[in-house]
């Protein structure tokens, strides 16, 4: 019923790896928003930390990599990193949890991209989640055969932590609903800069590594970013903080992107 959604789905969805010193920091999902390559993602993936520290980061020599499924990696530098929400009855900002990337260098053809659509999503709305989940798993686990003395066993490992499983798994797609969207809306005083951006609930799990990746509509645009899966208490007397998760993901819409966008040079 849906095969040409979720074929359409995985061509745009990339895996996104942060190497810093030749170690793998941070790996997560991203999707192409053009045929240019440019990338959507969770900040926290491209950055592999949260709460956002830019200073650090600039401090820090490190790599994105952004792997879609049949097409050779490519580097990718931050455009647009977060969104830092100040309101004066706050007692500290908001960070918006997403990233926006371009590629160091021009791609050599066109990649395949979603659509963006910056509206509300509405409740009981079908969406489709697509990531790298740590679900997947490589077919048979022939990563787990594979012997550390043969030769090509180093190059297999070392494409695998860059981004490689595109090639050999493709990404998760799961369908939900849309059970839950809240928004925040904010007018800096001084500049009279308005930011608005809606948090979205979606009825199924997505789990680490999906991070990053696309919330799509039917119409097979790109409405949301998941950034988390929703946790509920599980309090014990031993253990009164203790959380799990709840079975829903959350997302933020991309209407901070727009408002982001409009300040990058």
């Amino acid at each position: 019923m849906y095969q040409e959604l979720y074929s359409h789905i995985a061509k745009a969805c990339c895996a996104i790896t942060v190497i810093e010193d030749d170690e793998v920091v941070s790996e997560g999902t991203g999707f192409t928003i053009n045929a240019d390559g440019q990338i959507l993602t969770a900040a926290h993936v491209a950055l592999g930390q949260w709460p956002v520290d830019l200073k650090k980061y600039a401090d820090r020599d490190t790599k994105i990599i952004a792997k879609l499924p049949g097409i050779s990696e490519y580097e990718c530098k931050l455009a647009i990193c977060g969104l830092e929400i100040r309101v004066s009855a706050f007692s500290k900002p908001v960070w918006v949890d997403f990233a926006a990337l371009v590629p160091m260098h021009a791609l050599p053809a066109p990649v395949p991209f979603l659509k963006s659509r910056v509206l509300s999503p509405s409740l009981g709305e079908e969406v489709f989640l697509a990531g790298y989940s740590e679900e997947l798993e490589i077919p048979f686990g022939v990563d787990k055969l594979l012997r550390s003395d043969v030769s090509g066993a180093e190059d297999f490992y070392r494409a695998m932590s860059r981004g490689y499983l595109a090639d050999m798994t493709g990404p998760l797609i799961k369908r939900g609903v849309i059970g839950n969207s809240r928004g925040i809306y904010a007018r800096d005083s001084g500049s009279g800069k308005t930011i608005s951006c809606e948090v979205i609930f979606v009825d199924n799990g997505m789990n680490p590594g999906a991070s990053g990746g696309p919330v799509v509509n039917k119409e097979g645009e790109a409405i949301g970013i998941m950034t988390k899966r929703a946790i509920t208490s599980a309090a014990q007397g031993k253990d009164p903080s203790l959380a799990i998760p709840s079975g829903c993901t959350v997302a933020i819409s991309l209407h901070p992107l727009l408002a982001a966008s409009r300040n990058v040079p």
